[in-house]
């Protein structure tokens, strides 16, 4: 998936800059790669906070039990 993300963000993004330094009269998409790549972070951060509050969390129960 990261492949597919890092893709289509740069093909967005290179897309918008030729577009800009040519001055070509179509829409940019510098803010949609910005976004999709800080909601992929955003993301990968909440499952490796989630991951590791359940490890936490088997690990007391074994512990008490």
């Amino acid at each position: 998936m990261d492949l597919l993300v890092i893709l289509g963000t740069s093909a967005a993004y290179f897309f918008s800059a030729i577009v800009t330094i040519l001055m070509l009269n179509q829409h940019v998409y510098f803010e949609s790669s910005a976004t999709i790549i800080t909601l992929v972070l955003l993301g990968k951060l909440m499952e490796t906070r989630a991951k590791g509050r359940t490890y936490s969390a088997i690990y007391l129960t074994n512990w008490v039990g």
